[in-house]
């Protein structure tokens, strides 16, 4: 697919905020015609292995908002140029948690 394209870019950002994404986006966008394709690889770390009883609502806060935060700001800004007769897709990649997942847990 990759070798098909005329043009395809990548950058590695932290996007938090949507400017920086967004910049990229419209970059890719002009010289590309659209996006085809954004990958939004994330890793956050977090507890695990700890009871529901024993954490703060931060800590039970700290996966969810570090990973649904990057998703909908690389979403909301791709989905611009995305659709119509060019059809897209947003790809996601999570970690650490399968590195720390407890043995017992996915025997």
């Amino acid at each position: 697919m990759v070798a098909a394209c005329s043009s395809r870019s990548m950058a590695d950002m932290s996007p938090t905020t949507a400017a920086l994404p967004s910049a990229h986006a419209d970059e890719i966008a002009a010289a590309a015609g659209g996006n085809d394709i954004a990958l939004n690889a994330v890793s956050v770390m977090h507890n695990q292995g700890t009871s529901l009883d024993e954490l703060s609502l931060e800590e039970f806060m700290r996966p969810i908002d570090g990973f649904l935060r990057p998703l909908f700001i690389t979403t909301k800004t791709v989905a611009r140029y995305m659709g119509g007769e060019r059809p897209g897709v947003i790809l996601t990649l999570s970690e650490p948690g399968a590195k720390m997942a407890v043995g017992a847990l996915v025997d």
